[in-house]
């Protein structure tokens, strides 16, 4: 890291990179960034200011909200990657800020159990909610909260989830058997019930049981696979 930094303050970066010498197994697309993002001394890593959000908001207005390195430009100390993620994480006016709703944790409960921990793609289910509040709320209270949304029933009637009931009619053993989860040896129980439900609606996808309809569910957003759809028994 000290060599770059010396060798980027002492010639020019595209020089620099011939010099395979300082940047052995290293590509000149990243070294630049590497000293854009990281090392560049200029380089402000506080927090932001009114007056940078003021302009930030200001120039997103002028340049729109793909244009990033033309706004950081504007901003003298932050690079583009930064004004990014102040937009889309704290400044977007389409950013809900208000406490999350019963609704809203249920989504999330079934979005996960599909999904995993791809933070990501869970926000593209929860409209106005950033993937870094996503991954904030469920790590920090909605996991906390399974156990209780599992005893009152409402993961039940929510659209496309299966219902819980069915955990006391299987073997805690028998599921567990060959699952990886990611918690080491001992889980609690609330984790033990989680791994088991994901378990079950895997399995009943797999193995597309001859007793079950799969009809579509307009109650939800638009339906993209199997996942968005809502099991009922036939008659």
């Amino acid at each position: 890291m000290a060599i770059i930094t010396r060798q980027l303050l002492s010639i020019p970066l595209y020089a620099a990179m011939q010099h395979d010498t300082f940047f052995t197994y290293r590509t000149e697309v990243q070294c630049y960034h590497r000293w854009h993002k990281v090392l560049n001394p200029d380089l402000v890593k506080g927090q932001w200011s009114k007056e940078g959000d003021d302009m930030i908001i200001e120039l997103v207005l002028q340049h729109g909200a793909k244009n990033w390195s033309t706004i950081a430009q504007a901003l003298l100390g932050w690079n583009g990657k930064q004004c990014r993620e102040r937009w889309h994480n704290h400044l977007n006016p389409a950013i809900h800020k208000e406490a999350w709703t019963p609704h809203e944790e249920l989504a999330l409960i079934r979005a996960h159990q599909q999904h995993g921990n791809k933070w990501v793609k869970l926000a593209k289910f929860l409209p106005g909610r950033t993937n870094n509040a996503i991954k904030n709320n469920w790590n920090s209270s909605l996991k906390k909260k399974l156990a209780s949304y599992a005893g009152s029933g409402l993961l039940g009637q929510f659209p496309g989830y299966l219902l819980w009931t069915q955990l006391s009619h299987v073997s805690h053993l028998s599921l567990l058997h060959g699952i990886n989860q990611p918690w080491g040896m001992t889980v609690s129980r609330m984790e033990l019930e989680w791994i088991i439900c994901q378990n079950v609606v895997k399995n009943q996808f797999q193995l597309g049981a001859s007793n079950l309809n799969i009809v579509a569910d307009t109650s939800v957003p638009a339906i993209h696979d199997a996942s968005e759809l809502k099991l009922t028994r036939r008659m």
